[in-house]
C-alpha cells in the first residue's frame, strides 16, 4: 500500500515538473510560439487597470512636460531678391531666390543674431525656405515672445536693406546707387540754371527770328530793285519795239503807193524791203525780250511774296517766344522735377531685397503641440501598460 502510494507522489512531482519546465521555456523563449491575439486581449483584459494606470502615468507625464515647457510662437516674413540694376530703364534683380535662402542661412542671420542676442536670451535661429523656381523666401523665427520676434524680424529685414551693408551683400546696389545720384544731382543743377538757360535759348531764339526777317528784307529789298530795273528794261524795249512798228508801217505804205517801175525804183524797192525784214527781225527779237522780262518780272514778285510771307512767319515766332518765355521756363522746370522724382523712385527702389508681406505672428504657439503631445503620449502609455501585462500575464502562468 505505502509502496503504491510512493508511485503516485513520484508520478504528480514528475508532471509538475514538465509543467514547470513547459512554462519557464515558454518564458524565456517566447518569440518560439506563435502569438494569439486572443490570448494577449484577454492578458490586457485581466490586467485592465495596470494597463489604465500606465497610461495615466504617461499622459500625467506629458501633462508635466507641457506644462514646464516654454510656448513658441513663429514670427514669418515674406521677402524677395529686391532690384540692384537698371538695364534701359527696366529693373533688373541680381539674386535667385536659392542664393537668397543660403545667405539668410549661413551667414545673414547668424551674423544678425549674434549683434541683437540680449544677454541671458536664450539663443534664436532665423530660418529661411523657398521653394523650387519659386521667387520668394520664407523668413521665420520661434520665439516665446510674439513682440520681440517681430521686432527682430523687422531689424532683420533693416539690416539687409541698410546702405552701410550693400557694399557687403550686392556691389551692384552701391555702383546703381551712386550713378543715380550723380543723375539727381545733374539734374538738379540743372533746375537750378533752368530759368537763366531757358531765357538765353529763348532769346537766342528770338535773335535769330530777327536775324531771319533782316535777312528777308535785304531779299525783298533787292527783289524789289531787280523788279524795277526789269520794268524799266520793259519800258525801253516797248518804246523801241513801237517805234520800229511805226517805220515798218510807213515802209509797207511806201511800198504800196509807188508809182512807175523804174531801176532805181526797183533798186530802192528791194533795198527797202531788205531793211523791212531786218526791222521784222529786230522786233521779234525784241518781242522775246519782252516775254523773258515778263517772265522775270512774275518770278521776282513770287520771291517777294514769298520772302514776305517768311519775314511774317518770323515775326510770328518772334512774338510768340517773347509771350511764352515764363511758360516755357515753367514746363521746362515741371518737366526736370518729374524726371528728378523718377530717378529718386529708382533709388528707392533700388534694395539687395525686398518684403513681400509681414512680419506675421501665429495666433497658438507652434511649440509644443499639447494634442499632439497628449495623444502620442496615451498611445505610448497604452501600448507600454498592454506589453507590461502580456508579460505579467506569462511570467504568472
Amino acid at each position: 500500500m505505502q509502496e503504491s502510494e510512493n508511485k503516485t507522489d513520484k508520478n504528480t512531482l514528475a508532471e509538475q515538473e514538465d509543467r514547470g519546465s513547459s512554462a519557464s521555456s515558454r518564458f524565456l523563449y517566447p518569440l518560439e510560439e506563435k502569438i494569439d491575439f486572443m490570448v494577449v486581449i484577454k492578458a490586457v483584459w485581466r490586467r485592465k487597470w495596470m494597463v489604465m494606470a500606465i497610461t495615466a502615468l504617461s499622459i500625467v507625464g506629458a501633462i508635466a512636460y507641457l506644462w514646464r515647457s516654454i510656448p513658441l510662437y513663429q514670427v514669418t516674413m515674406q521677402i524677395r531678391p529686391g532690384i540692384t540694376n537698371y538695364e534701359r530703364d527696366s529693373p533688373k534683380r541680381g539674386w535667385k531666390s536659392n542664393d537668397l535662402q543660403k545667405w539668410i542661412e549661413k551667414w545673414l542671420g547668424p551674423s544678425f543674431l549674434s549683434q541683437v542676442r540680449k544677454r541671458g536670451e536664450k539663443p534664436m535661429r532665423i530660418r529661411a525656405q523657398s521653394a523650387r523656381n519659386a521667387q520668394t523666401v520664407s523668413v521665420s523665427l520661434l520665439t516665446p515672445n510674439p513682440q520681440r520676434g517681430k521686432a527682430v524680424l523687422e531689424n532683420f529685414f533693416s539690416f539687409l536693406t541698410d546702405p552701410e551693408n550693400e557694399q557687403y551683400l550686392d556691389k551692384g546696389v552701391v555702383l546703381a546707387r551712386s550713378e543715380i545720384d550723380n543723375e539727381i544731382k545733374d539734374l538738379s543743377n540743372k533746375l537750378n540754371m533752368v530759368e537763366t538757360l531757358e531765357k538765353k535759348e529763348l532769346l537766342a531764339s528770338i535773335a535769330e527770328q530777327e536775324r531771319r526777317i533782316r535777312v528777308q528784307e535785304d531779299i525783298n529789298a533787292l527783289l524789289e530793285q531787280q523788279y524795277l530795273v526789269n520794268q524799266n528794261s520793259l519800258e525801253q524795249l516797248q518804246k523801241q519795239v513801237d517805234i520800229i512798228q511805226k517805220s515798218i508801217e510807213q515802209s509797207t505804205s511806201y511800198s504800196t503807193n509807188a508809182g512807175e517801175k523804174t531801176p532805181n525804183k526797183e533798186q530802192d524797192i528791194l533795198l527797202g524791203g531788205f531793211i523791212l525784214q531786218q526791222k521784222i527781225y529786230y522786233s521779234s527779237q525784241l518781242q522775246d525780250r519782252i516775254a523773258v522780262l515778263q517772265k522775270n518780272s512774275l518770278n521776282i514778285k513770287a520771291q517777294k511774296i514769298k520772302a514776305q510771307a517768311v519775314i511774317e512767319e518770323c515775326k510770328e515766332r518772334a512774338s510768340l517766344l517773347r509771350l511764352n518765355l515764363d511758360k516755357k521756363i515753367s514746363q521746362k522746370k515741371e518737366e526736370i522735377s518729374r524726371q528728378i522724382e523718377s530717378e529718386k523712385q529708382k533709388v528707392s527702389a533700388l534694395a539687395p531685397v525686398e518684403r513681400i508681406t509681414g512680419p506675421f505672428v501665429t495666433r497658438k504657439p507652434v511649440r509644443p503641440q499639447r494634442d499632439l503631445t497628449v495623444g502620442v503620449a496615451a498611445l505610448l502609455g497604452l501600448f507600454l501598460g498592454s506589453a507590461v501585462a502580456v508579460v505579467w500575464e506569462r511570467h504568472s502562468a
